[in-house]
């Protein structure tokens, strides 16, 4: 048999791949009704019509001479592994998950020998590269944050690392003679780059050379001033920018019309258009830190992911889910206020006739829900509320502009729910209770004002014990006096206090810390404050805004 180069082979088995499985979703059963599928590719070297059944592709040249064949292949894993075909050095291979293994077999075809033996190979590992200055070994990343080596022809298990961060992109280049593998490590809050040399040193032994830096990032400005709460920061990709069919459009994203729908009411408000179109969660990590540290934003409104899905070979499910956690754990350093949000569906007709790409997202989004459990943040499943749009309303392609971004209608449902959840996010915990004592019956108690743009006051709770908090007052300034009739002696010197914050809308925050204060002997006796932990705090339900007061200010 004459085979083409591995280059042609790899284009025209990528086109038929996209061709034959994206072009339209029919599943196998149709695939044996139909039997073949057809079609042509015209390349700079000629055209060449291919065809395709359920286990078997056929090329041939424009004279009708077979130039590539392969069989007991099967549909699901044609498209996802022809991309591969180059890394390996071969024109093509194709896999297949054998049953209760764990393992896939795999088929390779080289340009030079033809069809080769089914080797098998682990299910789980993404980016394989050939190394050959010592045999014939495979190099790949996982999903478990490793990398691992094996035999090509044995697909036995030569070696492995494994790592407590993701490491991705392995591909090889030659480092004074010899192949190194060259990787992308997580390290430090962004991704740098490592090699290992493979040439003599492998079996058994593979060793790493010093880190060689990608370029520094941005240099950070120091923020002196805390988060600004009129500030909220909206990170993301082309979704976040402002798509619609296929076109940037910024003025029609969910940005400003959330900012139409704020404000009416807060006028103050700034919203911070952070999409980057295209962009990844890996290639977001260049950049997170540097526009989180000077957006000066008090809260984060993330929408990422949806890019990641379409590189099943390079980025991991648990790779995105652990961007997205480093991300929001970075705006919890910076005081921010995080909401995550669930990426949306593609349209169903442009998703690969595989089913890799859904099968991602729907682990994607999966697991920023499950993160958002984990860190007790606020979060907005917008892929359920796209998919399960009512279809007396227009249904999900209604919302839907083009097969990945939204339409007006889309970005103002996305817009409403932005604004909805902010509005319920309650305030924060007062914190720095002190105490100032102007007279032995007299004591002034204060606090950190909470920044949060809808504020509305602060609800005080005070008795004679931690477990009798039985008075409140209600007060709109960060600070609030209470008085001791000059009868009282003993135990009733003392007050246990506890603050709650409120905005405008009812929500109440967390309680502060119930602190112990003492009214002075004298005018200049010293205060005492004493914390929460030598005292037990009793967890109460959330204060209403007619609730009375029944203490003197």
């Amino acid at each position: 048999m004459t085979f083409l180069s591995r280059n042609i082979i790899s284009t025209i088995l990528v086109v038929v791949c996209c061709s034959a499985l994206a072009a339209h979703a029919k599943d196998h059963a149709e695939l044996k009704d139909s039997a073949w599928r057809h079609g042509q590719i015209d390349l700079p070297q000629g055209r060449f019509m291919w065809k395709m059944g359920l286990q078997r592709v056929e090329i041939a040249d424009d004279s009708g001479r077979c130039v590539f064949a392969a069989e007991d292949l099967d549909q699901d894993s044609l498209a996802l592994s022809c991309g591969h075909a180059a890394d390996l050095g071969f024109t093509a291979f194709f896999v297949r998950t054998e049953p209760h293994t764990g393992l896939r077999r795999l088929k390779l075809i080289s340009s030079r020998q033809g069809p080769m033996d089914h080797i098998l190979y682990p299910a789980n590992i993404f980016s394989p590269v050939l190394a050959t200055d010592h045999g014939k070994v495979v190099f790949a990343v996982t999903e478990n944050f490793e990398i691992v080596a094996w035999e090509l022809e044995t697909g036995r298990l030569i070696w492995k690392k494994v790592f407590e961060t993701p490491v991705v992109f392995p591909e090889l280049t030659r480092i004074q003679g010899h192949e190194a593998l060259q990787f992308f490590r997580f390290q430090n809050g962004r991704y740098r780059r490592y090699h290992f040399f493979t040439g003599p040193t492998l079996p058994p032994e593979i060793i790493c050379d010093p880190v060689t830096k990608s370029p520094e990032p941005k240099t950070l400005v120091p923020d002196t001033t805390g988060p600004d709460p009129n500030r909220i920061l909206a990170f993301g990709d082309s979704i976040t920018y402002g798509y619609v069919n296929k076109t940037p459009a910024p003025d029609l994203g969910y940005v400003p019309r959330l900012t139409d729908l704020l404000h009416p009411e807060y006028m103050d408000i700034v919203l911070i258009n952070a999409g980057n179109p295209g962009e990844t969660t890996l290639r977001a990590m260049d950049r997170y830190d540097w526009v989180l540290s000077n957006s000066n934003a008090a809260y984060l409104l993330f929408h990422q992911g949806i890019n990641d899905t379409i590189h099943p070979g390079t980025i991991p499910v648990s790779t995105t889910l652990f961007n997205i956690s480093t991300i929001m754990r970075r705006a919890l350093e910076l005081d921010m206020q995080p909401v995550l949000s669930t990426i949306i569906p593609r349209d169903p007709s442009h998703w690969s006739g595989t089913g890799i790409y859904r099968t991602r997202a729907k682990a994607i989004r999966e697991g920023i829900l499950l993160l958002a459990a984990d860190m007790s943040l606020p979060a907005i499943d917008f892929w359920t509320m796209f998919e399960n749009y009512p279809l007396n309303n227009g249904g999900y392609l209604s919302l839907m502009s083009d097969y990945v971004h939204p339409s007006e209608k889309g970005y103002q449902l996305m817009a409403e729910h932005w604004h909805q959840t902010l509005l319920d996010i309650p305030p924060g915990t007062p914190d720095d209770l002190s105490v100032t004592a102007a007279t032995p019956w007299r004591i002034t108690v204060t606090w950190q004002p909470r920044p949060e743009f809808d504020m509305a006051d602060y609800i005080v709770l005070y008795g004679n014990s931690a477990q009798n908090l039985d008075n409140q007052v209600v007060v709109t300034r960060p600070q609030t006096t209470l008085l001791r009739p000059p009868f009282q002696t003993g135990l009733q010197r003392e007050r246990w206090v506890q603050v709650f914050a409120r905005d405008r809308y009812g929500n109440t925050g967390a309680g502060s810390a119930i602190t112990r204060i003492s009214f002075p002997l004298s005018a200049t006796s010293a205060k005492e404050v004493t914390n929460q932990k030598e005292i037990p705090i009793v967890k109460r339900m959330p204060l209403k805004r007619d609730d009375k007061a029944d203490a003197l200010r």
